[in-house]
């Protein structure tokens, strides 16, 4: 589900600098809304999208990203699912992470 919404959302879309912190805001709204769609109400949704231009051979520039996180977590209830999108221009990963609340 997650691949093909980034697939659909961002084969057209080129990089612009001044227009990704927009773009990624509604990214990552835009994703919360289509997991929530499946996901149990009981579940706390947090949504994290980075954006960024990729360079000559579809390589990231200044030596490259690395994404982390780290959370309290419940491996019984919590669960998460990411996803990296690339076309020749850019890359997106977004990343939801549903924490479950009584």
């Amino acid at each position: 589900m997650l691949q093909d919404f980034l697939s659909s959302r961002l084969e057209a879309v080129g990089y612009s600098a001044p227009s990704c912190g927009g773009l990624v805001k509604a990214l990552s709204e835009e994703v919360k809304a289509l997991v929530r769609t499946v996901c149990p109400d009981r579940y706390r949704l947090v949504c994290t999208v980075a954006l960024g231009q990729l360079g000559p051979e579809g390589q990231q520039g200044y030596g490259g990203l690395v994404l982390a996180s780290r959370s309290l977590w419940d491996p019984h209830t919590d669960t998460c699912v990411a996803h990296t999108y690339r076309s020749q221009e850019i890359f997106c990963t977004a990343n939801v992470f549903a924490v479950y609340f009584e």
